[in-house]
């Protein structure tokens, strides 16, 4: 069965579609055949009342018995059953005198209907008659079902739901033959275009499997780009340890080599830390929580503070508490990040400014050092990894920071923006979506 494409699903569709189609021509021919019959059973009812009724009056005029073994054909008791049901009658004259009454409810009994019958000899007669409870008719149902037509259409219903459950399950197990290509490593795998185009669910399901397949190889590839740019890093200041190591060796009593050595092993940890930073953003899975937005920025300055005594930073709050729902570590690094690439740009007697605005839908912090700026052909490759621009020629950085500033704001779905100051200096805006009121905070360290 799986070479023709039918599996678990197609079976579990076609079941599903079968039966309920089968129940509606069921409950269909139920309808229809008891609406049908029914009427039927009325009318034969009715005739044999009025042909019971007109061999009653003959007799009664004939001045013969209207009860005896003569009239059981007609009124139920022994013997064969005539076609069509037994009447329930009760007849009376012009006065109102009941000469007959068989199965009635009774002298005063309430009929389903009656009829006006005229003898041979010309007398009116009034004819009254209940109707009995009609039969459930499912043997004629039963019959009919066995007809032609009705076995023409179960063949149409049966591949009518063949044909709906093959439609749904073959787009399925085209999207599962996908995932399993994935699964196995397989690059640019495409999901076919049919699918993509369809207007229902499946076609919105092959456009989210379509979407992740994306999402999955820029990340395989962005991992990929990772480690390359890391074996790239780490290679330059190996070759210098290298380079220092020998030197040593041939002037063990030189105390700058010592020192060399030191520093290319810290700036060889500082990578590592921010490679490891970098990686966690991806992989950490953070709770999220109310924050102290003023205490987090203050923590973070003082640390800075610590490590740039002679800096400082321009942040006062009007507010002493505002509450922001987010990751800590991340806003932490982000806020580090951006905080101590404005100190590196900034010249030693300039302050960074640090403005946060709260508003009814984001929060909006800004960081602004007095440098020179970026080129502006270099602004939308600063957050790639190990990117570095003109500038970074005077600073030990990596290249990483704003790599984790904007993996920490995606994290919060939200945005970095980075522009030139007119008159001096660069700006990076980070727009977090949030509910609150207006703030702008400034603090001196």
């Amino acid at each position: 069965m799986k070479r023709l494409g039918l599996t678990k699903i197609f079976w579990k569709i076609f079941a599903t579609f079968w039966l309920v189609n089968i129940a509606v021509i069921f409950s269909a021919s139920y309808v229809i055949v008891n609406s049908l019959e029914n009427s039927r059973f009325i009318d034969l009812h009715q005739e044999a009342a009025k042909t019971t009724a007109e061999a009653l009056i003959e007799r009664y005029e004939r001045g013969e018995p209207l009860r005896g073994p003569g009239m059981r054909r007609f009124m139920g008791g022994p013997g064969p059953r005539p076609d069509g049901p037994r009447p329930q009658v009760r007849i009376l004259d012009e006065s109102g005198n009941v000469i007959f009454q068989h199965r009635f409810g009774g002298p005063h009994g309430t009929p389903d209907y009656q009829m006006n019958v005229v003898s041979g000899a010309g007398n009116s007669y009034t004819v009254e008659a209940e109707l009995p409870k009609p039969p459930l008719f499912l043997k004629e149902m039963l019959r009919r079902l066995q007809s032609t037509q009705f076995i023409l259409i179960f063949l149409a219903s049966t591949l009518a739901s063949a044909l709906l459950s093959y439609s749904i399950s073959r787009p399925l197990k085209k999207l599962g033959a996908s995932s399993r290509e994935v699964a196995r490593g397989t690059s640019n795998v495409a999901i076919d275009n049919k699918l993509l185009k369809r207007g229902d669910e499946v076609g919105d399901l092959a456009r989210d499997f379509d979407h992740m397949i994306h999402q999955v190889e820029a990340s395989l590839n962005s991992q990929r780009q990772l480690l390359h740019d890391v074996s790239h890093e780490l290679r330059a200041p190996l070759a210098r340890l290298q380079a220092a190591a020998a030197l040593l060796e041939k002037t063990p009593d030189n105390p700058n080599y010592i020192e060399k050595i030191h520093n290319e092993c810290g700036r060889m940890n500082g990578l590592i830390q921010q490679i490891l930073d970098f990686s966690r953003l991806n992989q950490q899975h953070e709770n999220s929580e109310a924050i102290n937005i003023v205490n987090l920025f203050n923590q973070v300055i003082d640390e800075l503070c610590f490590q740039y005594p002679e800096r400082d930073i321009v942040f006062t709050p009007e507010h002493s508490s505002i509450t922001f729902n987010g990751f800590r570590d991340s806003l932490n690094r982000v806020a580090t990040n951006l905080l101590s690439n404005a100190l590196k740009f900034s010249p030693s007697d300039k302050t960074v400014e640090l403005e946060l605005e709260l508003g009814p839908k984001d929060m909006v912090f800004r960081v602004r050092d007095q440098g020179t700026g970026i080129a502006e052909d270099e602004l939308a490759r600063l957050t790639e990894p190990f990117f570095r621009s003109v500038r970074h020629g005077a600073t030990d950085g990596f290249g990483l920071g704003l790599s984790i500033v904007k993996r920490g704001v995606l994290k919060h779905n939200g945005e970095v923006l980075f522009s030139n100051v007119e008159g001096g200096g660069f700006l990076v805006e980070v727009r977090l979506p949030v509910g609150g009121v207006n703030l702008f905070l400034f603090l001196s360290c």
